[in-house]
């Protein structure tokens, strides 16, 4: 069962999720010194003198033995090891809320670190070490909390810690830095006075207690309050995206040294690259994250991390695709994304233009798929790939590093942070020679390590004499032709020491076609309940034959994903029933995810799965629209995947049920490849009724991508094949979509005809909502034909429908349609309250991309009816609200501000 250990307060232990008593407080004091150094042997001697100090009792080891056995009874031998140099007492990082207490930290996600503090740690416990490890922590949190404060404060959200910072600024009186928060956390909230009033206190206090005057900061930041220049408009937070940094670090000193010689200084000036080459595995993203951790102090602007998928499964990510990570990453809305290529690149360096950010480029295939990534100045851009970037280095002046195995100290030193320094140095010569089976390279000796230290009281030479009987059958991973450095006997061995049921889903992950995947995903690949899933993925992880990220996804790494597919024996009548749950897992995930996102697409997936599939269920909108947003790229490559296993219908099926997504994210790139893919398999099908609805989904993606002509031509052949066999609903569709194509291309007759058409057909089957969207497009092209009245008339009813029937995703679209007819008639005050309406409704359902062009337009229809101040007020919102983002439709805000 699972052990579940919390010190942050009272000292608690969960076995199988139920508390359970430990017993007198000495005893305590004896598991609160193994899980200070979780997953590290602690000698008994160092034990005793942490609970004991320099009074132990008579009989020491004796006393501390009994409370050891009472614990393992109590928690499991496997959870507290006994080894011949001491005890380790053995738990997942997710298993210690000190573990996630850090990560969390670490990933800068204070709310969430904070939520697990529940007081003085090991509260009610006290020995002389204990007292001064509490401390530590102590310290550790406050620190904590006051590197939030300036994150609190960078994003104007200085009401949130006013009261916290004034609370703490009377426990710390001497501490400058929280009371030059509290300062400006007042002055940002218009009590001026009183913080210039704070300063005088604290700066008597100073001269009082210390002699002292008050820090060139605290100062600096008083004559910013005496001369009223203390900006009171927040600054957006920038990204922090670092994953968090390897516990156990040890070595590469060069290296280090040399991407820091790359700094020039910590200001402003041309941009820097270096690019750090490397065979798999040898530790290159690991030195990176380390490096970039160390320095992330120097660019104050963010730090933006990217995996580029350069080597690993399926296609490397395309620099299109990796730039719209970016700039969403830097808070550009979805529609502000331009589609072109070198438009996208001019986005991303005008977004970063005169910001210090740190860019790392992880995994990176070539030169050419990073260079269109690069900023401008003023950045650090850090790539790691397995090529080395000679055309970054010609042309952009990129500075190369090639990491190659680590010494044998500094393989022996990694070894240490796993078994212990000690045990390393006791069995030298056997650690030697397992950490050069291991072709010194990291990512092997982790795994070897691991299997060392779960064994404490066997000898080294016992795990170097079976790695060495291994026969040599897995030469392409091996670093040259040595059969002592192949890389898959370090693998199988990992593999051999897992649970039959361990190691069965390990070869299935193999098959998982994302980089990265959920419990869920999981769960439904290996055909178990989540909990399971949950359970065994957990054991991978300690097993370091897996990588948990962001709390609740899982990665494998590239070498290891390879030896899972290719390597690990799976029965074919097993892999294929694997294959076919994960596809209908998917497929019916996604169905239910679109669901929340338009009640009106009608598709013909099964309301339920079958037997043995338990898809997700979804609270809302929101929560379906983060799903898809974690797995759009799987869900590409299950649906150009599906020739491979029979399932080009449900691959059709899946990207219709995508559709709704992309179109909502303006992935128009990705939505284009799903649907040629899908109306491929339609026609080798011959279901000429998917086929209409492939090439339907295709006009939208058609009209961004290619020409209008081409959407035209794709929209009528739809039409062709709908009134080919009478289908009604989809002859609804067609007309509505070519509505839209024709309203974009100002071909407003037409449009009108489409839409009149569709709204009867859709009132000829019941389709209430389907024929209030025709009523909006005919308004939209009722306005274009300068029919203003009459466009009002049916953009109100329109909006009427989706009101009624409950369809809001649809509304804000409505509202916005009936402001344009009020706005295009004269009646500005009327079109002001529509806009004002369609504001409430986008936040009212989270529909928050139209927000900022929704406001814009709102202040001109102010200017128009001469409410300048209010328009002022309204356009001062809106580009808060695009700085938050970093919009650059920002700079046109700032421009209408000027001019008024």
């Amino acid at each position: 069962m699972a052990v579940e250990f919390e010190v942050l307060g009272d000292l608690l232990v969960r076995v199988g999720g139920r508390v359970v008593e430990l017993g007198p407080a000495k005893r305590q004091c004896v598991l609160a010194a193994l899980l200070v150094d979780a997953n590290r042997t602690v000698p008994l001697d160092r034990i005793a003198d942490r609970v004991w100090g320099e009074r132990p009792p008579h009989r020491v080891l004796g006393t501390l033995r009994s409370y050891l056995s009472r614990l393992r009874q109590v928690l499991g031998a496997e959870v507290i090891e006994r080894g011949p140099l001491g005890y380790r007492l053995v738990v997942a990082p997710e298993r210690l809320d000190l573990h996630r207490y850090r990560d969390a930290i670490a990933a800068g996600e204070y709310r969430r670190a904070f939520e697990l503090w529940r007081g003085e740690p090991f509260a009610g416990l006290h020995t002389v070490w204990l007292d001064s490890a509490r401390q530590a922590l102590l310290d550790e949190h406050f620190a904590a909390r006051l590197d939030y404060h300036d994150v609190m404060l960078e994003a104007g959200e200085h009401a949130a810690i006013l009261r916290e910072t004034t609370e703490l600024s009377q426990e710390h009186p001497l501490n400058e830095r929280l009371h030059g928060q509290l300062l400006l956390a007042l002055s940002r909230s218009g009590r001026q006075a009183e913080a210039l009033e704070h300063y005088e206190t604290v700066r008597r206090r100073l001269a009082d207690s210390l002699g002292a005057d008050p820090s060139p900061a605290l100062k600096e930041i008083h004559q910013d309050l005496l001369g009223g220049t203390i900006a009171v408009t927040p600054r957006p937070t920038g990204p922090k995206q670092l994953p968090p940094d390897i516990r156990g670090f040890v070595g590469r000193e060069p290296a280090l040294a040399a991407l820091l010689g790359s700094l020039d200084g910590t200001g402003s000036g041309p941009l820097v690259i270096s690019a750090v080459d490397g065979t798999g595995g040898i530790g290159k993203t690991t030195l990176a994250v380390h490096w970039a951790h160390s320095v992330k102090h120097l660019f104050p602007d963010g730090q933006l991390y990217l995996n580029l998928r350069g080597y690993g499964p399926g296609e490397p990510l395309s620099p299109q695709d990796a730039l719209e990570s970016l700039l969403r990453s830097t808070g550009v809305a979805p529609e502000r994304i331009p589609h072109g290529l070198p438009e996208r690149t001019a986005l991303l360096r005008s977004v970063l233009d005169g910001q210090r950010v740190l860019v790392l480029l992880d995994n990176a295939e070539n030169s050419e798929q990073v260079r269109p990534l690069l900023p401008g100045a003023d950045s650090f851009v850090l790539i790691t790939s397995r090529a080395r970037m000679r055309g970054l280095a010609v042309r952009e002046g990129a500075r190369l590093l090639t990491l190659g195995l680590p010494s044998q100290e500094e393989a022996l030193a990694l070894l240490g942070t796993v078994i212990g320094a000690d045990r390393v140095e006791r069995e030298h010569e056997a650690a030697a020679e397992l950490v050069e089976l291991c072709a010194r390279l990291p990512l092997a000796v982790r795994l070897a390590a691991e299997h060392a230290a779960s064994h404490p009281d066997w000898p080294l030479a016992r795990w170097v004499g079976e790695l060495r009987a291994r026969p040599s059958r897995l030469g392409a991973l091996s670093l040259d032709e040595d059969v002592s450095t192949d890389l898959r006997a370090v693998f199988a061995w990992s593999c051999d020491t897992l649970a039959p049921e361990v190691a069965r889903v390990f070869g299935l992950l193999g098959l998982h076609p994302g980089n990265n995947f959920s419990a869920e995903a999981a769960a439904a690949l290996a055909g178990i309940p989540v909990a399971r899933a949950g359970a065994v993925l957990g054991k991978l992880v300690t097993a370091s034959l897996l990588e948990q990220r962001d709390g609740d996804r899982y990665e494998l790494h590239d070498l290891l994903r390879e030896f899972a597919r290719c390597e690990v024996e799976r029965d074919p009548l097993d892999e294929r029933a694997a294959h076919d749950r994960l596809f209908t897992w998917y497929l019916h995930t996604a169905y239910r995810g679109t669901r929340h996102l338009s009640r009106s697409y009608d598709l013909p997936v099964a309301s339920e799965p079958p037997d043995g599939v338990t898809p997700l269920d979804f609270a809302g909108r929101r929560e379906a629209v983060e799903w898809f947003d974690a797995e759009r790229d799987t869900v590409l490559k299950l649906v150009l995947g599906a020739r491979e296993y029979g399932r080009r219908r449900d691959a059709i099926l899946l990207a219709l049920c995508s559709w709704q997504y992309f179109h909502l994210r303006g992935s128009y790139q990705r939505l284009m490849t799903a649907y040629e893919a899908a109306l491929d398999y339609a026609v080798e099908l011959g279901d000429e009724y998917l086929e209409a609805r492939c090439r339907n989904g295709l006009t939208l993606p058609y009209g961004f991508l290619k020409s209008s002509e081409d959407e035209i031509a794709m929209g009528l052949s739809a039409l062709r094949l709908a009134e080919k066999f009478g289908n009604v609903e989809l002859q609804a569709t067609t007309y509505l979509n070519l509505s839209s194509i024709y309203n974009r291309a100002g071909r407003y007759d037409e449009a009108l005809k489409a839409a009149a058409c569709s709204q009867q057909f859709s009132l000829s089957r019941g389709k209430p909502i389907a024929a209030a969207m025709a009523l909006n497009n005919s308004a939209e092209s009722l306005i274009g034909l300068g029919r203003f009245g009459e466009a009002l008339a049916a953009a109100q009813r329109a909006a009427a429908d989706f009101q009624a029937h409950g369809e809001l995703s649809r509304l804000v679209a409505g509202l916005e349609t009936v402001a344009l007819a009020h706005a295009a008639g004269g009646d500005h005050r009327a079109a002001i309250a529509a806009y004002r309406d369609a504001l409430k409704s986008s936040v009212d359902t989270q529909a928050t991309a139209r927000v900022v062009a929704l406001r814009i337009e709102l202040g001109h229809q102010l200017i128009a009816a001469g409410d300048r101040a209010e328009a002022a007020v309204t356009w001062q919102q809106a580009r808060d609200l695009a700085l938050q983002r970093q919009d650059p439709i920002a700079e046109h805000i700032e421009k209408l501000l000027r001019d008024i």
